[in-house]
């Protein structure tokens, strides 16, 4: 069985979609979302990933583009990882776009045999328990949502 994990706001204490509307940038330019990306901080309790040797699957809304800065930032940040899953470019057509992420992470969790799944929305998070997934949300303290998916029945 296989842990998803979104990244943004839930690997990261930065958002993803706070910086696209923050700093004003499109979500296609990829070139200045990296520079921001890249300096994001882990979320507190992140490591126990790395202590249990637990390797997630990683399923982000970020698109293709920005796999080779998101990896890095993974790798940097001692958060080991199965495999992970992005958007293709041009998803979003010229913005964000809400129902298309939704869409996009449910098929994604589908592919997998999911143990549980965590995630820093609230909305996504009960609409994956509503279609059968296991989700938990992740606020302040990644290692306890963590904990709480493992113990939970």
């Amino acid at each position: 069985m296989d842990i998803i994990v979104d990244y943004d706001g839930t690997l990261t204490n930065e958002s993803f979609g706070d910086i696209l509307e923050k700093e004003e940038i499109s979500v296609n330019d990829h070139t200045k979302i990296k520079d921001f990306v890249s300096k994001f901080t882990p979320k507190k309790g992140v490591d126990i990933l790395e202590r249990l040797e637990v390797e997630p699957v990683i399923i982000t809304g970020r698109q293709e583009a920005l796999r080779d800065v998101s990896t890095v930032w993974l790798h940097a940040n001692g958060v080991p990882f199965k495999e992970m899953i992005m958007m293709p470019n041009g998803s979003y057509g010229d913005t964000f776009d809400w129902n298309t992420y939704v869409e996009y992470k449910i098929a994604a969790h589908r592919q997998y045999d999911v143990q549980f799944s965590l995630d820093d929305n609230e909305s996504l998070v009960t609409i994956l328990n509503k279609v059968g997934i296991r989700a938990f949300l992740v606020e302040d303290d990644f290692a306890e949502a963590f904990r709480k998916a493992v113990v939970s029945p």
